[in-house]
């Protein structure tokens, strides 16, 4: 049976029995807490940061944003195109 059940069988049942403490297992819930906070942090601040770049950046600024040294880029263009649509229409009347 551990061989068809790829051994989670056995590691439950040492859960179950005890082995595992829940001294561990509230160590581990708490790494994994601490991870999403850190994560949470680090968008927090990456987007105050966009935030406070384009509130003092002047019309054409190219602002250019990298996941890692071979993530997904975004390229804003603050201005132009994105300050035209943002106007309200004009009255033709």
């Amino acid at each position: 049976m551990k061989s068809a059940c790829g051994g989670w069988v056995a590691r439950m049942g040492a859960v179950a029995s005890g082995v595992i403490t829940w001294r561990v297992a509230l160590l581990v819930f708490a790494v994994l807490a601490a991870d999403v906070a850190l994560r949470l942090l680090t968008e927090w601040q990456r987007r105050r940061t966009f935030a406070s770049l384009l509130a003092k950046a002047p019309v054409g600024t190219v602002i250019v944003q990298q996941d890692g040294p071979e993530g997904e880029t975004m390229t804003v263009t603050w201005g132009g195109s994105a300050k035209s649509a943002a106007q309200p229409p004009s009255d033709r009347s």
